[in-house]
C-alpha cells in the first residue's frame, strides 16, 4: 500500500471501476436477453450429446442457439465442467483477461464471455444457471473464471497415478484436437496449437469458489471448496452470440469430494437448441493491426532481432 497517499490520492469505490466498461461497445441490453430466457419453451432441441468421464469434446453452436449442461447422474454429483469457446476459424477464442476485468471474477445469469485482443466480442452470454444458491454459501460463487487442472498439478496432488491420468487440461487438448480447423492441420501444427489452446485460462461451473483479501496472507486468495450434491436436471446455459465451439471438459476431480483417482466422475449431457432469436450486432473496434505493421516495417518501432552485441552491457 502507497504510505504516503492522502485522502485525495485516493479513488472512491464508484469511481475505481473500470472506465471502459461505461463505453457504448460494452452496454449490455437485459432486455434481449430476457426475451431469450423468456422465449425458451419455443426453443426447438438441434442435438443432443453425453459429455464422457474423463474427456474433452468440442460442441458446435450456431449463432442465436443455446447450448446447456445438465447434470444427468442419479447421485446428484455435481460434476464440475471446465469451458473454452472458439471460433471456427480459430482467429477469436475465449479470453480471461478481457471477461474477468468487464464482467466480474464470478459468473451468473447475463455474465458475456469476451474473445480476445483483435477482436474483443461477446463469443456467448449465460441465460441460465439453476444451481441452488445454498450450493455456495455467502461470498462463495458457483461458477468462475480461473485455470483448470493439469499434468504438474495432478502429479503433485497425486504422485501416485499414473502421468497419463486425464486432467482439464489434456481433456481440453482432447477437445480441440475434433475442431476441424485444427484436425485439419499437419501432426506437428496441430499438436502445437492444441497445446497453446489448453494454456489459456478458461471458465469453470458446478465448482464452489471464492476470491477475495486474506488478511493473514496479506495477498489476495483463491479458494476452492467440494460441491454439494444438486438435484439431478439442473443445468447452466449459454447464448452463442457468434458461431462458436465449445470445448468442454468433465474434470477428474469430479466434485471434489474425495481424492483425485478416487471419486467417480460423472457423464453430463449436452443438448443444442434454436431459440430464432439474432443476436444483437457486436462491438465495432477501428483496425489497428495495419498501423502497427506499418511501423514496424518502416522503422517507427524498433523491430531488428536482439543478439548479444545489441544490448548496452555495462563495462566492468
Amino acid at each position: 500500500m502507497c504510505q504516503n497517499c492522502t485522502p485525495v490520492d485516493q479513488l472512491p469505490g464508484e469511481d475505481a471501476h473500470l472506465a471502459i466498461v461505461e463505453a457504448p461497445q460494452f452496454k449490455f441490453n437485459q432486455e434481449h436477453y430476457d426475451k431469450i430466457i423468456d422465449n425458451k419453451p419455443n426453443r426447438t432441441m438441434v442435438y443432443k450429446e453425453t459429455l464422457k468421464p474423463h474427456s474433452g469434446d468440442a460442441f458446435l453452436v450456431k449463432k442465436g442457439q443455446v447450448i446447456r449442461a445438465e447434470q444427468c447422474n442419479d447421485d446428484n454429483v455435481a460434476q464440475i465442467l471446465d469451458w473454452m469457446i472458439i471460433s471456427p476459424n480459430l482467429e477469436e477464442y475465449l479470453s480471461y483477461g478481457h471477461s474477468a476485468p468487464l464482467e466480474g471474477p464470478y459468473l451468473k445469469k447475463y455474465t458475456r464471455c469476451w474473445s480476445n485482443t483483435g477482436s474483443l466480442h461477446p463469443m456467448a452470454t449465460m441465460v441460465a444457471d439453476e444451481v441452488p444458491e445454498e450450493f455456495a454459501e455467502k461470498g462463495w460463487s458457483k461458477h468462475f473464471w480461473m485455470f483448470h487442472c493439469n499434468p504438474e498439478w495432478n502429479q503433485a496432488a497425486a504422485p501416485q497415478l499414473h502421468p497419463g491420468h486425464d486432467s482439464c487440461h489434456t481433456n481440453f487438448m482432447q477437445g480441440f484436437a475434433r475442431v476441424p480447423a485444427i484436425a485439419a492441420m499437419p501432426e506437428q501444427e496441430k499438436r502445437r496449437t492444441i497445446e497453446f489452446l489448453a494454456n489459456q485460462c478458461n471458465f469453470m461451473t458446478f465448482q464452489v469458489f471464492r476470491t477475495g483479501w486474506d488478511d493473514e496472507a496479506q495477498d489476495v486468495m483463491m479458494d476452492l471448496r467440494p460441491g454439494p450434491n444438486i438435484p439431478k436436471g439442473t443445468g447452466v446455459e449459454f447464448y452463442a452470440e457468434q458461431d462458436c465451439y465449445f470445448v468442454i471438459s468433465a474434470c477428474p476431480w469430479a466434485d471434489m469430494q474425495g481424492d483425485l483417482g478416487e471419486v467417480e466422475v460423472k457423464p453430463v449431457e449436452i443438448t443444442v437448441w434454436e431459440t430464432g432469436i439474432e443476436p444483437l450486432p457486436r462491438p465495432v473496434w477501428k483496425e489497428w493491426k495495419s498501423d502497427f505493421y506499418f511501423q514496424m516495417e518502416n522503422g517507427i518501432r524498433e523491430a531488428s532481432p536482439r543478439t548479444e552485441e545489441s544490448y548496452n552491457y555495462v563495462s566492468k
